[in-house]
């Protein structure tokens, strides 16, 4: 039976990490003369769903949660590359590479499979 103890199912470096990212971008975002665009706040929103979820070992042990994470690569390094209107190679290149991952993860998925995947 799981724990109904929040602290016995959350990863506390995650979290950690996930409250650095908000405060990171929360002080960009508050000491940045630029205005903040709609880009910025979807690709902002994207990384606090994707981050503040794997806070949760149950989100962690899901079977797509590779597969999800994958998605999620894809997703930021395109929409940072759309954003830096089509100027940004590298981050095509990063979109490209991703997408090759949301590939082989979609196969481990599928297969059961855990090939190209680096297990810590």
């Amino acid at each position: 039976m799981p724990s109904s103890n929040v602290t016995d199912r959350i990863n506390m470096w995650d979290a950690a990490v996930f409250v650095g990212i908000v405060l990171s971008l929360g002080g960009i975002v508050l000491f940045s003369d630029e205005p903040v665009t709609p880009g910025l706040i979807a690709l902002a929103a994207l990384t606090f769903v994707y981050v503040g979820a794997s806070v949760f070992d149950d989100v962690r042990e899901h079977p797509v949660y590779n597969l999800a994470a994958a998605v999620c690569t894809v997703l930021l390094f395109g929409g940072i590359y759309l954003i830096e209107s089509y100027q940004g190679v590298i981050f095509l290149a990063l979109t490209v590479l991703s997408v090759f991952g949301v590939v082989v993860e979609t196969y481990n998925y599928r297969y059961g499979t855990s090939y190209l995947r680096i297990d810590t």
